[in-house]
Formats: C-alpha cells, sequence, structure tokens
C-alpha cells in the first residue's frame, strides 16, 4: 500500500494535535527571539528540550544568556550551568566560541537579513543544517525541517525515504505541497506525534499516546494529554500496527 502525500499528513496532524504557537516557548524576555532560538537549538543538539529549557533559564538568571555575556564567560562557570543538555564541558568551551562569531557578524538578525542566511548560518560554529533550517522556519522562512523524528514518521509513511540524506530529503519535502501548512507548524507537528505515537520501538498506533514530557510551558502538548484514542495517521500507514489497518498484525503498545 502507498503511503499518503505530505498535505494529507500535515493536515491530518494538524487536526488531530491542532497548532502551538508557544511550541518553542520565550524563556527569556530580555534575549531577542532569535537569539533564544539560536542558543537553544545548539543546546537541543542531542538532547531532549525540557531539559534544554531548563538550562536557558539556568543561564538566564546567571546573566549569562546573551552573546556578550558568553563570549567572555569562564568555562569553568558555565560547566553546571549547561548540564541536562549534552556534553556540558566541551559546549562549556565552544559556546563562548558561538557567541564572538555572532557578536563579529553584527548579532542573530543580521545574519538572517543577509543575502544568504542559510550560509551564514552554517558558517557558524555548532550549526549544522537542522539548526540553520530550524531557526529559518521558526524566523519566517518556510523552509523544510529534516531531523530524527521527522525521519521515522515520514519513513514510517512512505513520504520520504529516511536512509537518504539531509539534503536530498530536504529538497524532495521543499518541492512537496504541505495543504498550507507551514514549517514552522508541521515541524512542531511532526516532533509531537514522534514524542507521543510514532516512537522508536514500539509505535502507539492505537491509544493511550504517551503523556506529556515535563515542559516549561504549560500549554504545551496539554490539549491532547491525558492521552487521546489513537494515532490520527494509522488509517494510512503502510507501517501501522493496529488490527485490521493498512499493514495487518496487531495492536501496538
Amino acid at each position: 500500500m502507498p503511503g499518503p502525500d505530505l498535505a494529507t499528513v500535515a493536515r491530518a496532524l494538524l487536526d488531530h494535535y491542532g497548532e502551538e504557537p508557544w511550541w518553542i516557548p520565550v524563556l527569556l524576555p530580555g534575549l531577542d527571539r532569535a537569539d533564544e532560538l539560536l542558543l537553544g537549538l545548539v543546546l537541543c543538539q542531542q538532547s531532549r528540550w525540557e531539559r534544554v529549557e531548563q538550562v536557558l533559564l539556568r543561564l538566564g538568571a546567571a546573566g549569562l544568556a546573551g552573546w556578550d555575556a558568553l563570549a567572555a564567560a569562564d568555562p569553568a562557570e558555565l560547566v553546571p550551568l549547561l548540564r541536562g543538555s549534552a556534553y556540558p564541558t566541551t559546549r562549556s568551551r565552544l559556546l563562548p566560541r558561538l557567541a564572538a562569531e555572532v557578536l563579529d557578524a553584527g548579532g542573530v538578525r543580521a545574519l538572517l537579513a543577509s543575502d544568504d542566511p542559510r550560509s551564514a548560518l552554517l558558517a557558524l560554529p555548532q550549526v549544522g543544517p537542522e539548526t540553520a533550517d530550524t531557526l529559518l522556519a521558526f524566523t519566517g522562512t518556510d523552509v523544510p525541517v529534516v531531523d530524527a523524528y521527522l525521519r521515522r514518521v515520514l519513513g514510517r509513511l512512505g513520504v520520504v525515504d529516511p536512509s537518504a540524506s539531509y539534503a536530498a530529503v530536504r529538497a524532495e519535502l521543499a518541492a512537496m505541497p504541505t495543504g498550507g501548512v507551514h514549517w514552522e507548524v508541521l515541524h512542531a507537528l511532526v516532533v509531537e506525534h514522534g514524542i507521543h505515537h510514532c516512537l522508536t520501538g514500539r509505535p502507539r498506533c492505537a491509544g493511550p499516546a504517551v503523556p506529556r514530557r515535563d515542559y516549561a510551558e504549560p500549554r504545551k502538548c496539554a490539549a491532547h494529554c491525558p492521552p487521546c484514542g489513537g494515532c490520527p495517521l494509522a488509517g494510512v500507514c503502510p507501517s501501522s500496527q493496529v488490527s485490521g489497518g493498512p499493514a495487518g498484525g496487531t495492536t501496538g503498545g
């Protein structure tokens, strides 16, 4: 059975989860939104977002969330503040370098306003394609974001080849209609689906979904937690484990 198109997936996820404009909340109101996004996205590499939220709050409370302060920070002072994000000791040395290069470039807004903002972001240390595209998507540029959740969810649905390169998947998705759902929203929906239903080992094709994580933003995921009645894509997913569904078999745990 062929999988659904991306527009069908996007609309089904939006109908099920709803749009959450606070998906990446403003935790540091004294910091420009673009600056907070870049800092949070770098810290989120190989880390869970709810843990990164606590790191951001600690950095803000210590007066070390801004690029000027981070560029001058003592790595030994940063290490305990960065615990919860992956590799805090390594990051304590790398973040001041990132901060210095952001400042040299005139700030994140200057990078975003450049002729080629994606290339400008990729020139920064610790910024790869996923981080750059996520920042672009959440600052008004409608570009696909290829992360592990997307490869898992859209790979099981047959929309993309999950083993293809980042560039190949990104180019393929960029050519697909999304049914009017912008990538800022669609990225959040795919991540949410990967958290609640389309799990790595035992997907929850039938309810209940995995409950919300301990996010700092209390509204995040709250509308469909406690658990819903099942995966909104079970009826069109070739990998569905719902009995009698496209793939037959037993109900996922």
